[in-house]
């Protein structure tokens, strides 16, 4: 059986989700920012070491000012749900991009002493270019990986809201993730259908170039 160590999750469909069952977005994206936590506590008991969750790319910070509250809010929600769990937190972006409020929130959590040994890396203002570019900076001709904003490689992605494809979501780390992709929007998948993407990854056997 391969293990999923770290699994990496791209919440898609808030949106369409908010439209669909009329409410607003800042409803919409609570309620994932609440399944991300739910989710996150079962996968952490059940082995899962390190989740990345991708929350807001570079490119998305070009969104309407009223989405980009609605999203800052739910990510600050989500942050005290963190730190409830207790894993380690780190950001994977340039959070200079981003309101005052939130980076403090952001920075915050993630100077919190850690209360288990699982970690959770928040992907916000995300741009792989980016991250290459502030790791070279920093390693100096050392080995790069080590310096990126996430340093261990991705073994599984789950996608939900039927798109197939990663958005530029930890390129480097998931070049040699599985992919799942859920038709479901994010808020109509349950924490048993993740886990099930999870387990059924898990029982399969991987051949990695061999």
């Amino acid at each position: 059986m391969t293990r999923v160590r770290h699994l990496g999750i791209i919440p898609d469909g808030g949106r369409r989700w908010a439209r669909r069952s009329g409410v607003s977005l800042l409803d919409s994206y609570c309620l994932s920012m609440a399944r991300l936590c739910e989710a996150a506590g079962t996968l952490f008991g059940a082995g899962v070491d390190e989740i990345s969750i991708y929350l807001l790319s570079k490119a998305n910070l070009r969104r309407s000012a009223a989405e980009l509250d609605a999203i800052s809010v739910a990510i600050g929600q989500l942050l005290e749900g963190m730190l409830q769990l207790g894993p380690s937190i780190a950001a994977a972006g340039d959070l200079s991009l981003v309101r005052p409020e939130l980076r403090t929130a952001v920075e915050r959590a993630a100077a919190t002493p850690p209360k288990t040994d699982r970690r959770t890396n928040l992907c916000i203002a995300h741009d792989p270019i980016d991250e290459v570019n502030a790791a070279r900076r920093a390693s100096d001709g050392g080995d790069l990986f080590r310096y990126l904003w996430v340093r261990t490689s991705v073994d599984l992605v789950v996608r939900t809201g039927g798109a197939q494809t990663l958005s530029n979501f930890l390129p480097l780390q998931c070049a040699y993730a599985r992919i799942v992709f859920r038709d479901e929007l994010f808020n109509d998948l349950s924490v048993d259908g993740l886990v099930d993407s999870v387990r059924g990854h898990e029982r399969r056997e991987w051949l990695y170039g061999e």
